[in-house]
């Protein structure tokens, strides 16, 4: 067969796009063309389709079984592509390329030069971030009722709680939310305290007259009523060393008498913030529930420690005392020598130290070492020697394995999925707002 001169050949294609856009990882799209030339012309053409193979993967079905295919002009071709399971969001460009021609008519082929033909494009979008809502008793810190609403990516706006039959939402009925690009929420739970209705009183009240109280002295120059407190004394200043008591969490492992206060140990103290990390360790949770590469921003750990820990150890007054934090997850918060990721920086309410928090405000080994509660034991918590090991936030020496401080103080890493890693959680709160 002839080769087919350069100009005697015009080869002429029309493409058009059908659904050429997949939501997320996973989901397919079609890419249908068409090819046209002069009527009566008998072209055979062979095309390659030239696409980016980490992103996309080829259906194999009976037009298209690879990536290169025999056809003849006139002839409607589709292509149906899935979105690989870690395609990152984007617009994926699928080119049709010519890249052998002949003309049976005339004995002619062509095997070069051919233009490129493109104008299908796949978009992957970002999948709705799924976000927790959580409705508590606020007398009794009870978990009432859940949801979860789906919101896109980029969004910032207010979820409005829907409180159950029998009650009304208290503090707040709407929280606003914002999703990053990247389709992190935050904040990543969103609670509403529900209470019972007060009933609205039947009898019209009168008042009665009270005498005035007596006045006696409890102090110099100072007046009280017997039975009225005195003056408050005026707080003394936290200082990096001190514990103080804030929020209640089951401790002793006996339900029938409620929660304990959480003692806490300060860390450092800024201004009128202070870093304050649990005495004791709480409870025993894995840092992820699937053993597989996490960061701290995408661990299951993150999740019930700003959503159900918080909802559970601290009233809706206090949780207003505690300070959203930007956790830093760079590299320098990491062990030098593990070549690991530590993910995006997060904005947390309750966190975990890092590996460097944890060498740098614990002088020694020692000092690092921490007992667990009877409920955390209870929950499952290892020890040793009356120690036990309490997980950071930071990776460790791979994907997936997160930093530890052992039972004996020093700094390791661990399974992400083991449970009996204990919790010891840190946060930034404002010692002057009154709640203390």
């Amino acid at each position: 067969m002839k080769k087919l001169p350069a100009l005697v050949l015009t080869l002429c294609m029309l493409i058009g796009v059908c659904g050429a856009k997949a939501s997320e990882a996973g989901e397919t799209a079609e890419v249908s063309f068409s090819m046209l030339t002069n009527p009566g012309k008998a072209y055979s053409i062979v095309i390659m389709l030239e696409y980016d193979h980490n992103a996309l993967k080829l259906v194999p079905n009976d037009i298209f079984h690879e990536d290169r295919k025999a056809a003849q002009f006139n002839e409607n071709l589709s292509a149906v592509f899935r979105v690989r399971e870690d395609a990152e969001p984007g617009s994926y460009p699928v080119v049709i390329r010519v890249i052998e021609a002949a003309d049976y008519d005339a004995n002619l082929v062509r095997e070069q030069d051919f233009p490129v033909y493109s104008g299908a494009v796949i978009t992957v979008e970002r999948p709705p971030t799924e976000v927790p809502v959580y409705y508590y008793d606020a007398d009794t810190g009870e978990l009432m009722e859940t949801e979860t609403v789906s919101l896109p990516a980029g969004w910032t706006g207010t979820v409005t709680g829907n409180a159950p039959e029998g009650y009304v939402i208290t503090g707040g009925q709407s929280m606003q939310v914002t999703v990053s690009e990247d389709g992190q929420a935050m904040p990543p739970v969103v609670t509403f305290w529900l209470a019972v209705p007060t009933p609205i009183p039947t009898t019209i009240w009168t008042p009665t007259r009270t005498p005035a109280p007596v006045l006696v002295k409890v102090g110099e120059d100072v007046l009280a009523a017997p039975g009225m407190p005195g003056p408050s004394p005026t707080p003394e200043p936290v200082e990096a060393g001190d514990y103080i008591t804030f929020g209640h969490y089951k401790q002793d492992n006996n339900t029938d008498n409620g929660k304990e206060p959480i003692e806490w140990l300060v860390l450092e103290v800024r201004g009128s913030e202070a870093l304050v990390i649990s005495k004791y360790a709480l409870d025993a949770q894995p840092y992820n529930t699937d053993y597989k590469s996490v960061t701290w921003e995408t661990c299951s750990l993150r999740v019930w420690l700003n959503g159900e820990f918080l909802n559970n150890a601290f009233t809706a007054e206090e949780q207003r005392a505690i300070i959203m934090t930007t956790a830093d997850n760079s590299a320098g918060q990491g062990y030098s020598e593990w070549n690991t990721d530590g993910g995006n920086d997060t904005k947390d309410r309750i966190f975990l130290l890092s590996y460097a928090e944890a060498w740098s405000y614990f002088g020694s080994d020692s000092v690092r070492q921490s007992e667990a509660t009877r409920y955390a034991e209870g929950r499952g918590a290892y020890t040793s020697g009356g120690k036990c090991w309490w997980w950071l936030r930071s990776p460790g020496f791979h994907q997936r394995l997160a930093a530890r401080v052992y039972t004996d103080g020093s700094l390791n890493s661990h399974g992400v999925f083991i449970d009996s890693g204990c919790v010891r959680p840190a946060l930034w709160i404002n010692p002057d707002s009154g709640i203390f």
